[in-house]
């Protein structure tokens, strides 16, 4: 059996790899000479390749050192990830009483541990946020990250890791070699608050000052109606929509969550949709990778959400979105745009005002024009519970769309309350009905929705409204040799 010094070089960077802590890698390294060298790049790989940041003067600090080091080692950084939480926040706890168990007593202490150790640097961080000095900071940071590819904001941020620590914490004395004590186990994530003044959007307009050009993933998968991605952003930003393109021209992915201005009763404003189309499009030169979705439930939109569909993204591969009520027409003329392209297309938890309609007319769509498609999936709802107690069709569709059998799933369910003092009691049957309708078939062979569904669920569909409460399953799987295929996912 060969040793782990005699494997090749190829070997154990693959086994570095494999490792999560930084500190194991180190270990490993101070083990002997032989592998002190042999693990010595990958350990540089582990520490600099991908860093956590925190918007506070010794993190910016550190990193600033590290992009600006004389020995290069700043070209390893690669991604950043960028939390927002503030680990020098006074974290406050209730008052202590007689009734306190053990466990909160020790959580409590744990808690005043931690601020106390952070404490020293509580005003320091205050004044860069309000200077502004943290921009700065950003601009310098990427300007000297020649490598930078990928930058993403966390909202809900592990806890520092040992390294983090020492970093963050000195007076904790956690230097290599150490372990994190065991108080750190009772804080959580909810202890540190978020860090005051708009964590992405500081990002954003740093990158934009910077110009960096080797970005190629941007990921921030929330916002808040002060944050990037807000309609309040795009508003603000309007007049510098054509530096994005100049400032990102590899970006390649982007993931964004959108928080909507809205007028009084909750609903998206069309201008702020069509600020969000209007720089989707000034990316869409480079944009390979799209993951979309408003911070809105679907069931709770009135209105078709805006999606591009003027120049569209034409060079599009992966298209995800998730809680948007859906046009058809609308996302069919941005599927027109990257046809030829696309690979991977899903739609979660989404709406259509028609499902019926809707749903046919988009297979129809892809099944004609959409012919490298490898990878759909679909869950739409049909409409929100009534006060009755009726639940929303659903139909959810997932397969590789070339090379497998394929399911079409159709779901409703229709909740009974039986009353039972001194609770009402819900009862929830289910039924399931399998047929060998062809999916593929039915959609070349018919031209409406009505006569789709009807040849597809044996007419099932149009009984559901006066059939007693139970929930309803329609499975039909493809048997046939077709091109296209529709899957089924788990319910």
């Amino acid at each position: 059996m060969a040793s782990l010094p005699s494997l090749p070089q190829e070997l154990i960077d693959q086994i570095s790899l494999s490792i999560d802590d930084q500190d194991d890698v180190l270990s490993l390294r101070l083990t002997c000479k032989s592998f002190n060298q042999k693990f010595r790049d990958s350990h540089l790989t582990s520490i600099y390749q991908c860093r956590r940041i925190f918007l506070v003067p010794r993190s910016l600090q550190n990193l600033l050192k590290i992009a600006k080091d004389p020995s290069g080692v700043g070209d390893r950084v690669k991604y950043l990830q960028i939390a927002d939480s503030n680990p020098y926040c006074e974290i406050v706890s209730w008052p202590p009483s007689e009734l306190d168990s053990e466990k909160t007593i020790l959580t409590r202490s744990a808690r005043e541990k931690l601020s106390a150790a952070g404490s020293e640097f509580r005003e320091e961080t205050e004044e860069m946020i309000s200077s502004g000095r943290d921009i700065k900071m950003l601009v310098e940071i990427f300007e000297n990250l020649k490598n930078l590819q990928g930058i993403e904001i966390e909202k809900y941020s592990e806890l520092p890791k040992r390294w983090e620590f020492n970093l963050l914490y000195p007076s904790l004395g956690l230097g290599p070699g150490k372990q994190i004590p065991e108080f750190m186990s009772l804080i959580t994530t909810n202890d540190t608050k978020a860090i005051g003044g708009k964590p992405s959007r500081k990002v954003i307009t740093a990158a934009l000052k910077s110009g960096i050009k080797s970005l190629r993933k941007l990921s921030n998968t929330y916002a808040t109606t002060r944050d990037a991605f807000s309609h309040n952003w795009f508003e603000d930003m309007v007049p510098l929509f054509p530096r994005f393109s100049t400032a990102f021209p590899n970006l390649r992915s982007l993931e964004i969550s959108i928080c909507c201005k809205t007028t009084y009763n909750g609903q998206p404003l069309p201008a702020g949709e069509k600020n969000v189309c209007d720089w989707l499009e000034g990316l869409g030169d480079t944009l390979e990778e799209l993951r979309f979705e408003y911070l809105i439930p679907a069931v709770n939109l009135k209105k078709t959400t805006m999606l591009p569909d003027g120049k569209g993204l034409p060079r599009l591969k992966v298209l995800h979105l998730r809680s948007i009520l859906i046009d058809i027409d609308n996302l069919s003329g941005l599927l027109e745009s990257c046809k030829d392209s696309l690979k991977e297309i899903k739609i979660l938890s989404c709406r259509t005002l028609d499902i019926k309609e809707g749903v046919f007319k988009l297979l129809k769509f892809l099944r004609k024009k959409v012919k490298g498609l490898r990878i759909f999936e679909a869950k739409f709802k049909d409409e929100e519970i009534t006060r009755e107690g009726s639940y929303p069709v659903r139909i959810h569709i997932y397969g590789d769309w070339e090379s497998y059998p394929a399911n079409c799933v159709v779901w409703t369910k229709v909740r009974q309350k039986v009353f039972f003092s001194p609770r009402d009691w819900e009862i929830h049957t289910c039924q399931k009905f399998d047929t060998e309708a062809n999916v593929v078939f039915e959609i070349d062979e018919n031209d409406t929705a009505e006569g789709f569904w009807r040849k597809l669920l044996d007419g099932k569909w149009d009984e559901w409204d006066a059939i007693s409460p139970n929930d309803y399953y329609y499975d039909r799987r493809l048997l046939g040799e077709i091109g296209t295929s529709i899957a089924p996912s788990r319910i």
